[in-house]
C-alpha cells in the first residue's frame, strides 16, 4: 500500500524539496488511450519554452562557502538547477512566465542561464539582474519581463484568460526527459482534479500513456486549445508504509493556473 505525497514545486536538477502533505490514497494507472499530439503544435509549443538555469555558491552550515581543490587550486562549489518557462506575447510585451519556486533565484551571488528548447544558450544574466525583471509572483507564478536576448530567439504565445480548466480535460505540458538525453517533448495529460493549493487554484493531472513527471520540469506550459494555462508545479509521490519510507514518483503531477493578466 502507497501514500500520496505531494512535493512542492522544486526546480533543482538534483533532488526534490518543499513542504509535504498526504492526501488520499491512490492508485496510478496509464490511460488505455494515446493521444495524437500534431507535430505543429508541438513545435509551437517548444518554440516558445525556454530553460532557466539558476546557479548560486554553496555555502556550509556557517554560511561559509564550499571550496574544492582540484589541480592544485581551490575552486568554489555551485548549487544548481534548472527549470522551464513560457515566452508569451502581452499586449505589445514580451514576459516569461514561469513557476515561483526558485530557492536559488534570490540568493545575492546567483546567475542565471537562459536557453532554448535545443539547449542554445540565449543569455546569462545576475540572479539580482532576473529579479529586477519580476513584475508579478504569487507563489504559484512568477511573470518577468523578457530580455530582448532571449525574446528574439524563441515565438511568443498567448494566455489562456478565456479558458477554464476542468475535470477530465485534456492539456498538453513539457516534459523534460530523464532518461540522460535532456530532450524536451510534449505530452497529453489528463486532468483528475481541479484544488485550491494555498490560496492558489490548481489542477493535478495523469500522464495519458503513464509519463512520469520528474525533476527539472517545474515551470514548463500546461497547454489547451494551442493557449498557455498553468505551469508545471510539483510531482506526486508514493510514500511505502511498510517501514521502509520510500517515495517513489507517479504519473500525477500538479500545476498552478495562470492568473488573469493583461
Amino acid at each position: 500500500m502507497a501514500q500520496k505525497v505531494l512535493v512542492i514545486g522544486s526546480i533543482l536538477f538534483f533532488s526534490l524539496i518543499g513542504k509535504v502533505v498526504f492526501p488520499e490514497i491512490a492508485q496510478v494507472l496509464a490511460f488505455s488511450t494515446a493521444v495524437e499530439i500534431d507535430p505543429a503544435v508541438e513545435r509551437q509549443i517548444l518554440d516558445a519554452t525556454v530553460r532557466i538555469s539558476v546557479f548560486a555558491p554553496a555555502v556550509d552550515e556557517n554560511g561559509q562557502l564550499v571550496q574544492q581543490i582540484a589541480d592544485g587550486q581551490k575552486h568554489t562549489v555551485y548549487d544548481g538547477g534548472t527549470g522551464l518557462g513560457t515566452l508569451v506575447q502581452m499586449g505589445n510585451e514580451m514576459v516569461i512566465i514561469t513557476h515561483d519556486h526558485w530557492r536559488l533565484l534570490f540568493e545575492p551571488k546567483a546567475f542565471v542561464e537562459f536557453t532554448n528548447a535545443a539547449g542554445e544558450l540565449l543569455l546569462t544574466m545576475s540572479g539580482p539582474d532576473v529579479t529586477s525583471l519580476i513584475r508579478y509572483r504569487d507563489g504559484g507564478t512568477i511573470i518577468l519581463n523578457a530580455p530582448q536576448e532571449v525574446a528574439s530567439k524563441l515565438q511568443p504565445v498567448l494566455v489562456g484568460n478565456n479558458i477554464e480548466v476542468n475535470k477530465r480535460d485534456t492539456v498538453f505540458i513539457v516534459y523534460r526527459h530523464s532518461d540522460g538525453s535532456d530532450k524536451l517533448s510534449v505530452q497529453a495529460m489528463s486532468v483528475t482534479e481541479t484544488k485550491d493549493a494555498d490560496g492558489i487554484r490548481a489542477f493535478e493531472m495523469r500522464g495519458r500513456e503513464g509519463t512520469i513527471i520528474t525533476t527539472g520540469n517545474s515551470g514548463g506550459g500546461v497547454w489547451q486549445d494551442g493557449q498557455l494555462v498553468g505551469n508545471m508545479w510539483s510531482t506526486v509521490l508514493e510514500q511505502r508504509t511498510d517501514g521502509s519510507g520510500e517515495a517513489m514518483p507517479t504519473n500525477l503531477s500538479l500545476a498552478a493556473e495562470l492568473p488573469v493578466i493583461s
